[in-house]
């Protein structure tokens, strides 16, 4: 328990530490400019399946699943209220979020295998596709909700995985990772930040 507080109330500081030098805002835009920063994900399964999952229909995911998908990752993705899930997903978050949102983490979770996938596989997908799905959490959270106080917990959330992506630079997700990797990473990517916007990079 002392370790959870540890770790959550680190966290909490380096994201108020990013958020703070208004670095973080100006990154994720820039990240996110355009849907896909490289046509060319799109032409690889995880690419293709990364891109249904955040449209219109994401069970089509399904249809385009990379073949080595289960083999590799260890489950077959659940369709849940038309969306693949990871079966044994959840809300990984320092703090407890609303049981509602377990749906919405489970569609998310599947997306970040595909991320992982595509990595594993030499293969890695642009910045665009966790963005992507990133927003996509962000969008699935708020439809589940019904009062102020939830879509804070939304917003909150989606601020979490936000930040690790820009963290880990919109690369495929590290599952694990100590306290101390947590802000070393935090406190060097915010000076990156710093020393390209003040023209030092």
């Amino acid at each position: 328990m002392h370790a959870a507080r540890s770790r959550m109330l680190l966290s909490s500081l380096a994201i108020s530490f990013v958020v703070g030098l208004g670095v973080w805002p100006a990154s994720a835009v820039a990240s996110a400019a355009g849907p896909y920063s490289d046509a060319a994900d799109l032409r690889t399964p995880a690419g293709a399946a990364v891109s249904a999952l955040v449209g219109p229909d994401p069970a089509i995911a399904l249809s385009v699943l990379p073949a080595d998908f289960e083999a590799e990752m260890g489950y077959r993705p659940v369709l849940v209220d038309g969306a693949p899930t990871d079966p044994a997903g959840d809300c990984s978050s320092p703090v407890p979020l609303p049981g509602r949102f377990e749906a919405p983490c489970k569609v998310h979770d599947f997306g970040y295998d595909l991320l992982r996938l595509a990595a594993r596989n030499g293969t890695p997908l642009g910045g665009w596709a966790r963005v992507a799905l990133d927003r996509m959490l962000g969008d699935r959270m708020h439809r589940t909700c019904s009062n102020p106080a939830c879509d804070w917990a939304a917003d909150l959330a989606h601020a979490g995985v936000a930040f690790n992506t820009w963290r880990q630079r919109g690369s495929a997700p590290v599952a694990k990772e100590s306290t101390p990797a947590i802000i070393a990473s935090s406190f060097a990517r915010g000076g990156e930040e710093i020393m390209s916007l003040a023209g030092l990079r």
